[in-house]
This record gives structure tokens, C-alpha cells and sequence, in this order.
């Protein structure tokens, strides 16, 4: 469905200065030492002469999946492409910052790309075009957004940021990482508008679209495009992709029930499972402090919703004080059967205090002396240390899955309907037995799958070792190969 790419504008904008003035280069990071040994044609060269890959957008700093997603991306990416100059789109600076210390030779640029100036331009010429105000989606508009929209805002770059745009243009490939933002619709969890949300989110697959530059989406998740304009659009983007790779089995269904039919389009697991960080000093630390010993304990992660707090709104109040109730059962449940103890945390940020004014404090007081609090806001490597010692993990939020699995923690996942088609990587992971609605499934059902786990530790554990992780392994694999044929047409073009 792609128009004919104007090559002569990549050209055009290939012939300038190639120097990149927003990047920083600082050399290997000691992270890629353990890196297994491999080759490409670009190694040997200068950074400033390797061919490039850019990827983005770097989420957050406020969760650690959004920061472990483009840090386990860029693991896979430096393993098997050792010869490219890596490229990061997007972040606050805590992120860019953070992404740096581990891969000192990335390149960053800033979170201000989709939705700064240039974004702002287009969308003020877009209003200007359709009198003065956005218009309702159409099959004009859609068409608009693809091509004129996109140019609007690629002038603007060239006039604005010249530096990004000429990086942009001179990359061999364009990744979009994990997650879950091209989305359209009231269905989604926070009712996306087409020019507020969905336009700005897919500006850079827009954008290397109409360049020519391929672009790829690693490991997504679709809630919904709502309606034939929505369908229209992403089936135009997704198409033109080199490939498309979602990260649960339930959102390859519903593309392909929409009549899309990208490149590539299969189950690939979100990258976080490649994060691959441990900051065992500091894990080993805080059990000491905290008198947890390894595979002695338990780490259950909430989610509420205090008045106060906006994080999960959409559950509602009444929703959460019944989740909390019944997590509040399932640890009482666990202290007095296995004598163990549990450490109460968070996957994001914004849940703290709360997990210790919703949870804790509601905890019946004889109960409390076996349960520790994360005092403190953690980095993704910190966690990873504590879920590779504990014995379980019981989550209601979704990244710490993806973190424990691949330390070979057993996870018993306690999901809402709100948690999207993402929800469904259980079973792409071979481990659907382990995965509760928390709304309508009896507490005693969960206590019980958590009781088998604990009796039966050492069988669960090698279960994802043995069958899970190479399962997992072998298909990151392959979408590498995927990768490294895109790139290879497009050396030899």
C-alpha cells in the first residue's frame, strides 16, 4: 500500500555533514564484555563511519519495563550487530542518561522529536488546511496524515533539527521497541485521540516511511484501531513495514482479523526478557538488611488505586480495595502455611507509598513481622537481582514477568480486563496455568497454584530453564535473523 518513495529526497538529504552533534560517544560498555563473539562487515570501522540503527522511542524512567525494554532491545541489537552505530530516540533525560552509562557508544536524542516543534508545525498547517480546525477521521484524512502530515513535519525537522533529520535519514533500519502506544479509540485504557496520541506515537515509522529509510516494530501489543479510518491507517503503516512482531499471540490474531497482513507479523517476547542486568551488590545487601534469605520468600507487586492517585483509575476504587483484599489473603495465606516471608513492592513509581498504606498497613498484625516494604524506588537491575533469588513472584503488574521469568523464577500473573491483548504472553511463554483474572477468579484457586509452585519448586523452576527460555531464545533468534536480512538488502541496494 506504500506510495513510491521519493529516493532523490533520501539522497538529497544523504549528502550532508554526517556528524551528529546532539550524539555522545564515550566508548564499550563493560555491560557488552560477556557478550557473546561475533561479527560484521562494519566492525572494524570508526563509530562515525558505521552504519547506523536507530531505534524509539525510549519510554520512561518511571517503571522499570519502560526502562528495561530499550535496554534489553539494545542488548540483542549489540550481540548480533556488533559493526552498527546504535541510535536512541526519546526520554526524559533520566532515561537518555541511564540508557548512556550502560552503552556509552549509543547515541541519544531527546524526548522533544514527536512531540515538539516540528510536530507542532504539522499539526497548526494541519489545521489551517482543513479551516481552522482538525477534522473527523476519513479516508482523506488518513491519507493526509500519511503523507502530507508526514512531509509537514519532515520540513519542519529539516528547518528545525537538521542534525536528527540527517540521522534519521542516513540509518539502514528504524526499530520501534516493545509496547503498546499505536493504538486508536475509546477502547483503549485512556481513550487515545488520533492527532493528540495516535499521530504523534507513529511520527517516526511515518516519517522513515516516507524517507525510505525500513523500519520495524519489535515485540508490540495492539488494543484496538477503532474503525475502518483507524484499520485504513495501520494497515498502511504496518504493511510498509519491514516487519511486524507483537509480543503476545493475541494481538497477531487481531491484526490479521482486521485483514492486515504485515512482513513477519508472528509472536516475538517483548525484549525486556533480554535485559539481562543484575545488580547483585545491591540485591544481596538489601536481603541482609532485610533478613531474606534466597529462594526463602516471596515478592508480590500491586497495583492500587487510592483516591489520591490517578496510576489505575480505570479499576476504580471499590475494584481495588477487593484486590487488595484478596492479596492481602493470599500473603496472610502464605505466612502461616510456608513460614516464609514476603517483600511488598512496586513495578512503577507513582505506586509508592501505596503499597504499604493500601497493602501493608491492612495486613493483620501478626502477619506484618514477616513481610519488608521496598523503602525505595528501584532500578530494574536491583529487582531482577531479588526476583533471581526469590522463590515466587505474584504480580499484578506486567514487566516484572518478564524480568523473573528469564532468572527461572516461577510468576503467578493476577491480571485485569484493562491489562490489554499483553496479558496473553502467559501462554505464548508456555505458562498459562499461571495466569488469574484477579476479578473473577477465587482467591483459594490462586492460593492453590501458589501452594503447587512452592511444593513443587525445583520441577517449576527447571520447567521454564529447560523448556521456557530456549523456547523463548530460540525465537528472539529468529527475528535477529529477520533483522539481519533487512539490513542486508539494504547494504546491497
Amino acid at each position: 500500500m506504500s506510495e513510491e518513495i521519493d529516493q532523490p529526497t533520501r539522497r538529497k538529504f544523504l549528502t550532508r555533514t554526517s556528524a551528529v552533534t546532539a550524539g555522545i560517544s564515550l566508548g564499550v560498555s563493560p555491560l557488552l564484555a560477556a557478550v557473546e563473539d561475533s561479527h560484521t562487515p562494519n566492525e572494524e570501522k570508526p563509530e562515525a563511519d558505521r552504519p547506523r540503527i536507530m531505534f524509539g522511542y525510549l519510554w520512561s524512567f518511571h517503571d522499570i519495563g519502560g526502562i528495561a525494554i530499550t535496554t534489553g532491545l539494545l542488548n540483542l541489537l549489540y550481540k548480533h550487530f556488533p559493526g552498527y552505530r546504535m541510535t536512541s530516540v526519546g526520554g526524559v533525560s533520566e532515561a537518555q542518561a541511564y540508557l548512556l552509562e550502560k552503552f556509552p557508544a549509543c547515541e541519544a536524542y531527546g524526548d522533544k522529536i514527536f512531540k515538539g516543534k516540528a510536530y507542532h508545525d504539522a499539526l497548526a498547517q494541519a489545521k489551517n488546511d482543513f479551516d481552522g480546525k482538525l477534522p473527523a477521521l476519513s479516508q482523506e484524512t488518513m491519507d493526509y496524515a500519511l503523507n502530507t502530515f508526514t512531509q509537514n513535519f519532515i520540513d519542519s525537522l529539516q528547518r528545525n533539527n537538521p542534525e536528527f533529520l540527517q540521522a534519521l535519514t542516513e540509518s539502514k533500519l528504524l526499530i520501534y521497541p516493545s509496547g503498546m502506544m499505536l493504538n486508536y479509540g475509546e477502547l483503549t485504557l485512556s481513550g487515545m485521540d488520533f492527532w493528540g496520541d495516535t499521530l504523534p506515537y507513529s511520527l517516526l515509522l511515518l516519517a522513515a516511511r516516507k524517507l525510505g529509510v525500513p523500519y520495524g516494530l519489535y515485540g508490540q501489543s495492539f488494543t484496538a484501531f477503532e474503525g475502518l479510518h483507524a484499520v485504513y491507517f495501520f494497515k498502511t503503516l504496518l504493511e510498509d513495514a519491514a516487519f511486524v512482531s507483537c509480543r503476545d499471540g493475541d494481538t497477531v490474531d487481531y491484526v490479521k482479523s482486521l485483514g492486515i497482513h504485515p512482513r513477519g507479523l508472528k509472536f516475538v517476547p517483548d525484549s525486556t526478557v533480554s535485559f539481562g542486568l543484575r545488580d547483585d551488590r545491591w540485591g544481596e545487601a538489601f536481603m541482609a538488611r532485610h533478613g531474606l534469605k534466597p529462594k526463602e520468600f516471596m515478592v508480590v507487586i500491586p497495583r492500587t488505586w487510592p483516591r489520591e492517585s490517578i496510576i489505575t483509575q480505570f479499576i476504580g476504587e471499590e475494584r481495588s480495595k477487593r484486590h487488595v483484599h484478596r492479596l492481602r489473603t493470599i500473603i496472610t495465606h502464605w505466612v502461616r502455611k510456608t513460614g516464609m516471608k514476603v517483600l511488598i513492592a512496586v513495578e512503577v513509581k507513582p505506586q509508592m507509598p501505596y503499597h504499604r498504606t493500601v497493602l501493608f498497613d491492612s495486613l493483620p498484625e501478626e502477619i506484618k513481622p514477616h513481610c519488608v516494604v521496598l523503602d525505595k524506588f528501584w532500578l530494574p537491575e536491583q529487582a531482577t537481582s531479588i526476583f533471581h533469588n526469590a522463590r515466587i513472584l505474584v504480580n499484578m503488574d506486567f514487566h516484572s514477568f518478564f524480568l523473573a521469568i528469564p532468572e527461572g523464577t516461577p510468576t503467578v500473573a493476577l491480571m485485569t480486563r484493562e491489562s490489554g491483548r499483553k496479558i496473553w504472553a502467559f501462554r505464548d511463554f508456555l505458562l498459562p496455568e499461571y495466569m488469574f483474572d484477579i476479578d473473577t477468579t477465587a482467591t483459594s484457586t490462586i492460593e492453590d497454584a501458589i501452594d503447587y509452585i512452592d511444593e513443587h519448586y525445583e520441577q517449576e523452576s527447571d520447567r521454564i530453564q529447560n523448556k521456557v527460555i530456549p523456547h523463548l531464545r530460540a525465537i528472539e533468534e529468529e527475528q535477529m535473523k529477520e533483522i539481519a536480512a533487512v539490513l542486508e538488502r539494504e547494504r546491497s541496494s
